[in-house]
C-alpha cells in the first residue's frame, strides 16, 4: 500500500511539472487526492521557488486527525532508493568501484567474494532474504529494540548456498541493503548521509 500511494505522489509530480499550461497545482493535487487516491505530504519545487507544500488524507482515520507538512511517515523501503543512489554519487567520487566485490568492503558473510556492490544494489546478489525469515519482524511494529546485525549476518551463513550465481537473477531482498551499510563503513561517507547533504542540504545554501 505504501509503495503505491508513493508512486502516485510521483506520477502525480511528474505529470505536473512536465505541463505547460497555468492551473492551481494546489486544485490538480486535492482532485489527486479525493477519494482516497493519495494520502500524504507533497512538497513541490521549481526554480528556487516552492510551488505547493500542503499534506492530504488523514494520518489517522480512526481519530480523524489530518496529515500536516510536519506529519512522520513510516518510509520503509523508501530509503532504499536513496541508498542506491548514494552508492551511484560515491562511485562517481571515486570512493566506491562497483564492480569491486563485497570481500573488499567488509567480511561479513562468508558469500563476500562473490557478490558485488552492484550485484547488491540491483538485488542480483543470490542472498537469501533472511529479514523475512526472522521471527522478530513478523510483527515489526512490536519492536522494542534494535535486532543486531551480526544475527541477521549468522542467519545468511546458515545457508548452503545462495539462491543462484550472483548477476544471473534478480530477487528482491532487504537484507542487501543491510549489507550495503554495513559495506559502506569504509568510506568516510555514510551513503544515506552523503546522499543527503549533497542533493537536499546543499539546497538550502
Amino acid at each position: 500500500m505504501l509503495k503505491t500511494i508513493t508512486a502516485l505522489g510521483l506520477i502525480a509530480v511528474m505529470s505536473l511539472c512536465t505541463r505547460n499550461e497555468k492551473p492551481s497545482l494546489q486544485q490538480q493535487l486535492a482532485e489527486i487526492a479525493s477519494g482516497a487516491n493519495f494520502s500524504g505530504a507533497m512538497l513541490v519545487a521549481f526554480n528556487n521557488q516552492i510551488l505547493v507544500d500542503t499534506a492530504y488524507g488523514f494520518a489517522d482515520d480512526d481519530r480523524s486527525i489530518r496529515n500536516t507538512a510536519s506529519t512522520i511517515f513510516p518510509i520503509a523501503s523508501i530509503t532504499k532508493l536513496f541508498v542506491k543512489q548514494a552508492f551511484f554519487l560515491l562511485a562517481d567520487q571515486g570512493k566506491v568501484k562497483l564492480t569491486d566485490t563485497l570481500v573488499h568492503y567488509c567480511q561479513c558473510t562468508r558469500f563476500a567474494s562473490q557478490i558485488t556492490i552492484a550485484d547488491l544494489l540491483h538485488h542480483t546478489s543470490g542472498l537469501p532474504d533472511i529479514h523475512n525469515r526472522m521471527p522478530e519482524f513478523v510483527n515489526p511494529w512490536q519492536l522494542n529494540k534494535a535486532v543486531a546485525a551480526s544475527d541477521l549476518f549468522e542467519k545468511i551463513d546458515s545457508c548452503d548456498s545462495l539462491l543462484f550465481a550472483p548477476g544471473t537473477q534478480q530477487s528482491y531482498s532487504n537484507i542487501i541493503y543491510l549489507v550495503l551499510r554495513i559495506s559502506s563503513k569504509l568510506s568516510p561517507e555514510r551513503p544515506l548521509m552523503f546522499f543527503c547533504r549533497k542533493i537536499f542540504f546543499s539546497l538550502t545554501k
